[in-house]
Order: C-alpha cells, then sequence, then structure tokens
C-alpha cells in the first residue's frame, strides 16, 4: 500500500494533438451549455497542464459547465501555480511540477464542490470516505455504507461530484444486475486524503460493519446472497482486511473462516488470523483462531505451517479441557496426514481419537462428519463398497436429518466419485448437475462449485468431449483456484488440462505444464500421491517419444514404492 515498493515507469505526456481532441471532446459531450475551446485556446489550455490526461479531464468537466478556458487558468493562477508552459526534458514532465499541476487543478474541482453542489458537510465527508477505500472503486452498496449517507442523497451526491471529475461513475452489467460503481482516480484520492474532514479509522470500521454479517452469515436461506455481496467487491474485501483487526472485529471467526475456504482470499484471511492469534491467548477465541489458521494453511500452501498449529492447537484444547476442540484438532492431523500419504495414522487418529469422542459427547455432526472422513481413507484404499456403505447409510440421513444441505451435496459428490470410479457415469452426471451444483450456486460456495465443474469435466472427457472438458478446465475452475490462492487445485487443474492436451497428441506443453508446474507445487506441499501420479504421467511421454531408460527409471524409483 502506498507504492513503496512499486517500479516507476515514465510515460510519455499525450501529445498536443491528442491532448486538445481530449479536451474538446469532454467538453462538448456535457451538452449545449458546455464552453468548448477554440484550437489555439484548447493548445494554450493542454500546454499550461502538460498535457496531463488527468488534468485536462478535470479542466474539461469545468468547461462543460460552462467556464470557458481562461477563467480555469485564472483559477488555477489563483491557488498560486506559476502558469509558464510546462516544459519536457529527456525524461518527461518533472514529477513535482505535475503535480503541481494535478493539486492545483484538484483544488479548483473542490472548492467548486464546497462552494455549490457539495455545500453540505455530509456530502463533503462522504467523498473523502471514499477516498479510503480500494483503487479499484467499489459497488452501490459497500460505497453507500462507506460514505454514510442514506441511499436517497448516496446518489445524487455521487453524480454531483463525477461532473466536477472528482469521481468516475461506471455502470456494470444489464437489466437487473445493472449496478453503479465509482471509482477515484489514485491522485485525487490521495489529494483528498490529506483533507481536514479524513478519517481513515471511521470508514474501516464502516467496512468492517459492511464485511463481517456477510462472511459470518451461516444461515443456509440467506448466505448465498451475503457471500454475493461479497464476491461483487474482491478488492474492497483484500482493502478492509489490511487495514483491519480481525481480533477487534464483530464477526464469528469459525463462520469467516468457512466463507475464506470456500471464496478465498486465502494469503490474505491467513496473515490476518496469524496476526490476531497471539493476542487472543488460552480462550476460546484462541482456539477458534488456531483452527482457522490450520484450515487455511493447508489450501494455502503451507502444509508445515497447518500441522504445526494443529498439533498446537490439540495442545491448548487439551489444556482448556475442550473435547470437541481436541477432537477437531485431531481431524486436522489427520487430513494433513492423508495428503502426505500416511493413511494408516490417519485412519487410527479418526477410528481411535475422535470418533470415541464425539460418540461420548453425543455430536452427531461431528459423528458424521468422522465417518466421512474414514470413508475418504477407504476410498483412496481402493475399498469402495464399505465406502459407499458409509456415505448412504451413516452420512446421508445425519445430513438430512439436520437439514444441511451444504454437506448432503458434499456426500452427495462423495458417493458420485465412487459411481463414477465403478463406470456409472450417467447417475454420477445427473449427482453433479442436479443435486451438486444448484446448491453450491445457491449457497455462493465458489470453491465446491469449481471442484464439482472438474468432475463433470472428467466424466466428459472420459467420454471424449474433450473440447468442452478443457474449456470448463480453463474458464470455470483455473480462474477460481488462481483467485482462491488454492495453490494445490490450480496445480491439479494444470494437470488435468495437461491430460486433454496430451489426448489430442501434444507432448510439448503437458510435459512442460507436468514439469514446471505441477510437481514444484506437490513436492512443496509434501503431497507424496499426487507427486508420484505426476512422475508417472512425465515418464508416459517420455515412453511415447521414446525415452525409454528414464521412463523405466521413474517407474521403479518414483512411482512404485509410493
Amino acid at each position: 500500500f502506498g507504492g513503496q515498493h512499486w517500479k516507476r515507469v515514465e510515460v510519455e505526456p499525450l501529445s498536443m494533438e491528442d491532448a486538445v481532441k481530449l479536451l474538446c471532446d469532454e467538453a462538448s459531450a456535457a451538452g449545449d451549455d458546455a464552453c468548448v475551446p477554440t484550437e489555439a485556446q484548447g493548445k494554450h489550455l493542454a500546454g499550461t497542464l502538460g498535457r496531463l490526461p488527468l488534468a485536462l479531464h478535470i479542466a474539461a468537466s469545468h468547461l462543460g459547465l460552462g467556464k470557458t478556458p481562461q477563467e480555469f487558468l485564472d483559477e488555477l493562477r489563483a491557488t498560486g501555480l506559476d502558469l509558464a508552459p510546462a516544459q519536457y526534458g529527456d525524461h518527461g514532465l518533472r514529477v513535482d511540477r505535475a503535480r503541481a499541476i494535478l493539486r492545483s487543478s484538484f483544488d479548483i474541482s473542490w472548492k467548486a464542490w464546497c462552494a455549490g453542489a457539495g455545500n453540505r458537510v455530509e456530502w463533503q465527508q462522504a467523498l473523502v470516505a471514499l477516498a479510503h477505500g480500494p483503487a479499484e472503486g467499489v459497488g452501490e452498496s459497500l460505497g453507500a455504507a462507506m460514505t454514510d449517507l442514506p441511499q436517497a442523497q448516496y446518489g445524487p451526491c455521487l453524480v454531483a461530484a463525477a461532473r466536477l471529475s472528482l469521481l468516475e461513475i461506471e455502470w456494470i452489467g444489464e437489466g437487473d444486475t445493472r449496478e453503479r460503481r465509482v471509482r477515484l482516480h489514485a491522485l485525487i484520492a490521495e489529494f483528498m486524503r490529506t483533507l481536514p474532514q479524513s478519517d481513515a479509522e471511521t470508514v474501516i470500521a464502516r467496512m468492517g460493519d459492511w464485511f463481517a454479517p456477510r462472511v459470518s452469515d451461516a444461515n443456509q436461506d440467506t448466505m448465498g446472497n451475503a457471500r454475493r455481496e461479497v464476491q461483487s467487491e474482491p478488492s474492497g474485501l483484500l482493502h478492509w482486511l489490511g487495514e483491519t483487526r480481525l481480533d477487534e472485529a464483530a464477526l464469528s471467526i469459525v463462520n469467516a473462516t468457512h466463507f475464506a475456504s470456500a471464496n478465498g482470499a486465502y494469503g490474505a484471511w491467513l496473515a490476518r488470523l496469524k496476526a490476531a492469534a497471539p493476542e487472543a491467548g488460552e480462550t476460546l477465541r484462541g482456539l477458534h483462531l488456531a483452527w482457522a489458521v490450520a484450515e487455511l494453511a493447508v489450501q494455502s500452501g503451507d502444509p508445515q505451517l497447518a500441522l504445526d498449529t494443529a498439533q498446537a492447537y490439540a495442545e491448548l484444547a487439551k489444556r482448556l479441557e475442550n473435547e470437541t476442540a481436541y477432537a477437531v484438532a485431531q481431524s486436522q492431523i489427520a487430513d494433513i496426514l492423508q495428503s502426505r500419504g500416511d493413511l494408516e495414522e490417519a485412519l487410527r487418529i479418526h477410528r481411535d481419537e475422535i470418533l470415541p469422542v464425539v460418540e461420548r459427547l453425543d455430536d452427531v455432526n461431528g459423528w458424521a462428519v468422522t465417518q466421512g472422513k474414514i470413508a475418504d481413507i477407504l476410498q483412496s484404499r481402493g475399498e469402495l463398497e464399505e465406502a459407499l456403505r458409509i456415505r448412504r447409510e451413516d452420512e446421508l440421513p445425519v445430513y438430512e436429518r439436520l437439514g444441511d444441505v451444504h454437506s448432503r451435496a458434499i456426500t452427495q459428490g462423495r458417493i458420485a466419485d465412487i459411481l463414477q470410479s465403478r463406470g456409472e457415469l450417467e447417475e454420477a452426471l445427473r449427482i453433479r448437475r442436479e443435486d451438486e451444483l444448484p446448491v453450491y450456486e445457491r449457497l455462493g460456495d465458489v470453491r465446491e462449485r469449481a471442484m464439482t465443474q472438474r468432475k463433470i469435466a472428467d466424466i466428459l472427457q472420459s467420454r471424449g468431449e474433450l473440447e468442452e472438458a478443457l474449456r470448463i478446465r480453463r474458464e470455470d475452475e483455473l480462474p477460481v483456484y488462481e483467485r482462491l490462492g488454492d495453490v494445490r487445485e490450480r496445480a491439479i487443474t494444470q494437470g488435468r488440462i495437461a491430460d486433454i492436451l496430451q489426448l489430442r497428441g501434444d507432448l510439448e506443453e503437458p510435459l512442460r505444464i507436468r514439469r514446471d508446474e505441477e510437481l514444484p507445487v506437490f513436492e512443496q506441499l509434501g503431497d507424496v500421491l499426487n507427486r508420484a501420479i505426476t512422475q508417472g504421467k512425465i515418464a508416459d511421454i517420455l515412453q511415447a517419444r521414446g525415452e525409454l531408460e528414464e521412463a523405466l527409471r521413474i517407474r521403479r524409483e518414483d512411482e512404485i514404492p509410493v
């Protein structure tokens, strides 16, 4: 934030011809009352403003309101700016000169705003509040919350400010989904933040009042709409997370972590949770934070942090004599061990350490979750019949009885996995499309939706529908995992793309993907199973190219032992 690590790129100013055209086009677009400059006036004004697009944009807004070029220049002079025509050296306009021109141009618009439509204190404060938001801008609902303006005033305030080029309004979408988004130029926002009306702390608190209930919403009837609202403000979420303190925010860490798991951005959430954890100490909140860090560390690609945190979480739960938390911590440890290929120890933990606890506590949901984890391991060991029995007889009835549509959909997906592995593709595809996708779409769970799209693509791929499968991989899966920061699932998706390219006869690009995109991630994660699978696919390509000795070495040394 603040650009302290940014690389400065020198950009040439507009040509005089383009600068005058910009000035005249924007002024004339304002209507019949606009004062469109002559060519001579345009050249004089553009030259004085250093042909800077933002300064020209501000000037054009004043000409559009009927002000003459000379009147605008007179107001610039009144700000104390030296109005000698701006000169360019070898490296363009001097930065301090450019900033002086832009600052003076902004001051004219700000004074006109305060004397005119914005002569109300709350409207002035509203514009400055937006300057403390994300550079990419904000939508209607979040923007209104940041400004603390009633809805009836928010729109007129924006429109009046846009006429003076203090902000930009953009309409996104069509029909019922059409939404107004507002954005401030980075320099204008910087100038506004220096004004007396500026109060960053209050704005961040208002953003928290908007985000916290939405990311914490666990009500399955309203969760989908709440999540979609947050999904429409990704830069706003990152901005708020970067400025807030989660240990002080009024949000449920558990529910917020469920949101983060499904929607990202893992890195930003993980950084905030890690910062909050030490201050929480040995409390219930500390337990929640430890669980959240371990949960997101796996997805963000740091299994060692996940394991270390889960083990510390288990110890803390034991000291606090919290059996439920201890069982959850053990479950996280088992999941990490399972991802590393240690299936026997993971199965032992679920059966010997977790099941007795949840049965003693009469925790039916925890019991069903644990049975599902046991079924996962059995399924990975090829014990499909027992895994299917657990899914249908132990898991599914519990979630149906509890009305947990999300967990029910996930379990249906696991059943479809087994059916798919047995070749029952039509029924598996029906479950994906009818029982899973609609639930994830309604709940706004973008991660599970992407996972389901992947499995639909798997079925299409097995039926030879390669083009549609490839489209799903590239358009519906990959962008989601990149946005979430889920390095493991991104690598897996890259591998599925490589599978299709290989089926189409392209060996070079799949080999590059295997070596550069997949292997390094699985090695980093300690995911021995997927690493071995990827090594096997590399051997397939080498074998097809006639490199038999290296392919044989990989089979014997990298695949078979795993």
